[in-house]
């Protein structure tokens, strides 16, 4: 029987099969980023949300949402993973939700499911979430019926709460996508077609939706089952290559891993094996640069600045303009702005904001910001030209 799969397990392994083993055959622990435990708790609580608007039959109910997160929140303690989310991300998962609700609307009628667990045999067939029989499974934030649907069409809707969202190109390149189409595709193998979307919320940008018909479901199947079968090479050979790439950041092996300790002595790369060696090279140590400077924090936090050689390491003292969230959607109202756009308080967007506004409607709004900013320092830390101050 061939190991089960996901989306993120296929990832996992195409991008460096030794960190695949390490996750998913040996089980070592894997260090969790609070990103990823937000956007955990955000799935369950969009899940609960939609659910309610379903249940209640309504577009949009931001009271509810408020105290669904609430809710969440409190009860994250019982959690195994979410408990870890501190205090002082309590406000950051706020901001999702605000954002979510003042941009999102459903249709009550449409929504087919939420989170929904997809699990299928090596015959493509549905089966349940925990078989032992399953090779294929995806969890499928939201599934509707659009509004655009003239026949037997589909949509899937994927949530993402990271910083960063993804280009046109990249998301169209994604197959993730496809395998969305693919986990539908026998789930509800009457559909003509699949229309994907990625939203991320953190922007608001909104990626597709992407047609996707069966055919093409079927094709990703084919490559399923071809990276399936290297992992089944793997498995049966015990070789593990390990591939130094975008998963080094949070890989639970990284001190042990062979690449890190292989010799390189620098030179302008000579041909394409050198770059990608060089490459490899300058990914492990971003990754110790920054475990390093993890531990010197933590250091330097109890026992005081480090000095060595002209260069200092250590606490420094910045300053930070914030704004209360609400006085500052009035402001944004108040001088014609959307208010939206200020939710995550970037000062450089708001600034940017600004420019657009004339002369005199500017000075005005300038001024008027200025009264709400409340300036707080705060202790940052950083490697820098020593200046006997401390």
């Amino acid at each position: 029987m061939r190991m089960a799969v996901s989306h993120t397990r296929l990832d996992s392994f195409e991008n460096c099969p030794l960190g695949f083993k390490a996750k998913y055959i040996d089980k070592v622990p894997e260090p969790k980023h609070y990103l990823a435990l937000l956007g955990g708790l955000f799935a369950e609580w969009s899940k609960s949300y939609i659910d309610h608007l379903v249940e209640s039959r309504q577009a949009s109910d931001m009271a509810k949402g408020v105290s669904l997160l609430e809710e969440h929140w409190k009860n994250r303690g019982a959690h195994k993973e979410f408990k870890m989310l501190s205090e002082a991300v309590r406000f950051e998962a706020r901001e999702l939700v605000d954002s979510f609700l003042g941009s999102h609307t459903f249709e009550p009628a449409r929504v087919l499911g939420t989170e929904l667990d997809v699990a299928l045999r090596a015959d493509w067939s549905v089966t349940d979430w925990f078989s032992k029989d399953a090779f294929f499974r995806a969890k499928l934030d939201l599934a509707t019926l659009p509004a655009s649907d003239n026949g037997k069409v589909v949509g899937i809707t994927d949530y993402k709460t990271g910083f960063a969202a993804w280009s046109e190109e990249e998301t169209k390149n994604s197959p993730q996508l496809r395998r969305y189409a693919v986990a539908m595709s026998s789930f509800m193998p009457d559909t003509d077609r699949f229309e994907v979307t990625l939203d991320f919320i953190r922007s608001g940008v909104v990626r597709g939706p992407y047609d996707f018909e069966p055919e093409v479901a079927e094709e990703e199947k084919a490559s399923i089952v071809s990276i399936s079968d290297r992992l089944e090479a793997a498995v049966n050979s015990g070789k593990w290559e390990p591939t130094p790439g975008a998963g080094c950041a949070y890989c639970p092996i990284f001190n042990q891993c062979p690449k890190k300790d292989e010799a390189l002595t620098f030179r302008v790369p000579q041909d394409e094996i050198e770059a990608v060696q060089a490459t490899q090279r300058l990914i492990m140590l971003e990754k110790e640069s920054k475990d390093i400077k993890e531990g010197l924090k933590k250091y330097s936090a109890e026992f005081g600045m480090v000095i060595t050689n002209g260069m200092q390491f250590g606490p420094t003292t910045a300053e930070r303009v914030e704004y209360d969230t609400d006085e500052l959607i009035e402001w944004a109202k108040a001088h014609g702005l959307d208010p939206f756009l200020m939710l995550k308080q970037d000062n450089a967007a708001i600034e940017k904001i600004l420019k657009r506004l004339e002369a005199g409607e500017k000075e005005k709004a300038s001024a008027a910001l200025a009264a709400l900013a409340v300036v707080k320092r705060h202790s940052e830390f950083r490697l820098k030209k020593f200046t006997g101050e401390e």
